[in-house]
């Protein structure tokens, strides 16, 4: 019996754990919900955090709104901007190997 109510005692602390927990996620939620942009902002933040450790995939949703000004743009003017991006990883890559 003694081992029954030790394992009860500790179904309830989890319980109560998951209730804090979710209580904990609303209020943070409400908070970013008052802010503009705020889950987009969280989102930014937590990209580093997922990517930082090798082999992780990442795939989010973009705004409807960013597909309306890509496609807006001229070829010329996204193949320049993917240029942008590469040679700024590489110097990026450059720098990085020269610390530690």
């Amino acid at each position: 019996m003694p081992g029954a109510l030790r394992e009860r005692r500790a179904i309830i602390i989890q319980a109560e754990g998951e209730k804090e927990a979710a209580e904990k996620l609303a209020e943070a939620a409400s908070i970013l919900n008052r802010a503009p942009g705020g889950y987009f902002i969280r989102l930014l933040r937590s990209i580093p955090e997922i990517t930082s450790q090798p082999g992780n995939i990442l795939a989010f949703p973009l705004p409807v709104e960013l597909k309306n000004l890509l496609g807006g743009l001229e070829a010329g003017t996204l193949k320049a901007f993917s240029q942008a991006i590469e040679e700024a990883k590489e110097a990026k890559e450059e720098g990085g190997a020269g610390e530690g």
